[in-house]
């Protein structure tokens, strides 16, 4: 079926449809009845017209048989010409063996012989088109019992010699000819086309009467659908409530009755949510109308948190500055005098060195108080290059080996067949390194051992730093990158701001990595950070 074809199809009606079928169907059937009968009334009619035809030829070769034995010509036309007065017989015959005409019913027909088929019969009858239209020819054999008596002369049976059990055993049928009877079909013909005109009026008639049924019947069992479908679109356009008034006890009226209920129940949810959207709406008003208040509280806070921070940049930097001018020069001075003093007198010594240690310390502070302040104001810069990071820790474990040694601290380096090229900036790497080996050389005892590892862990480098201190709890873990944190029940005589790990932990995840410990209360602390962009390895 075309797609033009089945677009037209789906746009009929159900109830069309559906006649459609029906009336589809029951002329399929009729046309089926009627040909089936139209069939069996011409075969029927023609083995009448054949069975006719051999009975009356029979009939013929009965009565004939002595006379053709006897060559009574005038008794064998009287024969033949009383069967011409038969319905349907168009010409009798009576021939020989080879087929020649010995009678024929038609004076002047000019036919000399028929052709004698060679086709074996086993009741002596023939029955075949004569080549003529509409003309069949029946042909029937004529046979006479004979035997022969003592002397060797043929004679005619005689009922005489017929015994209980049947004719003697020296009798014989002989063939004397046949009887041939030629028939039309026409009136036959003419009957089955009558009939047949009869068959398909009647027929007609009783489509007609269906097909009214049909379309009557169908259109009440679809009327209940069609109002469905109409309440149904008036539904989907949002008008609820919609009610079928169908008076049915079987499924359509229970569809009926479903419908009615899921559209009033449609309309009660309807305004439902009517009713709870208004609600809502006012609601909603007077929450962002709330919402709006505290929002512009948070902003005026916001603007004065931001102006107060900028307060407090302004005045950290202004202070370290002014800090940083006095410390060196106090530094500066104290150097001075400690160089310039002799060996005698040890006092004055220690009293400048405890002076510079704390200037150190103070500058110190500052400086980590100004990087603080950067990279939470987001201004510190990132400068990228590759470096090869083995060589930049071996670097910054020589520069701390003065604070190592003066702690009787040994430190191993598990990176020395390690060759790792990455791409970071090598200043704020060095920062991380010097802090937090910084802070395992003050949790660590005096003669014990800090170790540094670095491994290769897919596009990025993990660092790790283990001291054998006493341990940090774990609830005290994350508390160690709080900015001024000091751990009051690990070592009370180390000094420190309480900012390197912050700033580590910063710097690190600037360049993209982590940090976090691991630690065992007893055994000792391991920092741990990783480094991205590793190039080689």
């Amino acid at each position: 079926m075309s797609q033009p074809a089945k677009r037209v199809l789906f746009r009929l009606s159900l109830g069309l449809k559906a006649s459609l079928a029906v009336i589809f169907l029951i002329v399929i059937i009729a046309a089926s009845f009627t040909g089936f009968f139209i069939l069996y009334l011409k075969n029927a009619s023609l083995e009448e017209l054949r069975s006719r035809s051999f009975a009356l030829a029979g009939s013929l070769a009965y009565n004939s048989r002595f006379a053709l034995y006897s060559k009574d010509v005038n008794t064998l036309r009287t024969l033949v010409g009383g069967l011409k007065m038969e319905k349907d017989v168009v010409r009798a015959m009576l021939v020989d063996l080879e087929g020649k005409v010995i009678v024929n019913s038609e004076a002047e027909d000019t036919l000399q012989s028929i052709t004698i088929d060679s086709t074996a019969s086993a009741d002596g009858r023939w029955w075949y088109f004569s080549g003529i239209m509409n003309i069949f020819r029946s042909r029937v054999m004529i046979t006479i019992g004979r035997e022969a008596n003592r002397e060797g002369d043929a004679f005619l049976f005689t009922p005489l010699d017929i015994t209980a059990v049947g004719r003697s055993e020296a009798v014989r049928q002989v063939a004397l000819g046949y009887a041939v009877l030629d028939v039309s079909l026409a009136d036959m013909e003419e009957k089955i086309s009558s009939a047949v005109l009869k068959a398909v009026v009647i027929t007609l008639v009783m489509i007609l009467v269906v097909i009214t049924g049909v379309i009557i019947t169908v259109h009440r069992i679809v009327r209940p659908i069609y109002l469905l479908a109409d309440a149904t679109r008036e539904v989907a356009s949002g008008s609820f409530g919609m009610n079928i008034s169908v008076s049915r006890s079987d499924e359509l009226g229970v569809l009926a009755d479903s419908f009615n209920e899921m559209s009033s129940q449609l309309k009660k949810s309807k305004d439902d949510i009517e009713r709870l959207n208004t609600e809502l709406e006012t609601k909603v008003v007077e929450s962002t109308a709330e919402l709006m208040g505290h929002y512009r509280e948070l902003e005026n806070t916001f603007v004065e948190l931001k102006s107060r921070d900028e307060a407090k940049d302004d005045f950290l930097s202004m202070v370290t500055h002014e800090l940083r001018t006095p410390l060196n020069s106090i530094q500066m001075f104290s150097e001075m005098l400690l160089h310039g003093l002799g060996s005698g007198d040890k006092k004055q010594a220690d009293t400048l060195t405890t002076i510079i240690n704390n200037c150190q310390r103070l500058s110190r502070l500052i400086n980590n108080i100004l990087d603080l302040s950067k990279i939470e104001a987001g201004h510190l810069q990132i400068s990228l290059q590759k470096i090869e990071l083995v060589g930049l820790i071996k670097a910054t474990l020589s520069s701390l080996k003065p604070n190592l040694e003066k702690r009787q601290l040994a430190c191993s380096c598990e990176c020395s067949r390690i060759y790792i090229l990455l791409e970071s900036d090598p200043d704020r790497v060095v920062q991380v390194l010097t802090n937090v080996l910084s802070n395992a050389i003050k949790f660590s005892p005096a003669g014990s051992k800090i170790d540094v590892k670095v491994e290769n862990a897919g596009e990025e480098a993990v660092v790790s730093v283990r001291d054998r201190g006493k341990g940090i709890y774990e609830e005290d873990i994350p508390k160690v990158f709080d900015k001024f944190y000091q751990l009051e029940n690990i070592n009370a005589t180390t000094e420190g701001s309480g900012l390197g790990m912050s700033i580590a932990k910063l710097l690190v995840e600037r360049l993209g990595g982590r940090i976090w410990i691991e630690s065992q209360i007893g055994e000792g602390t391991t920092v741990y950070f990783t480094l991205r962009g590793l190039i080689e390895s």
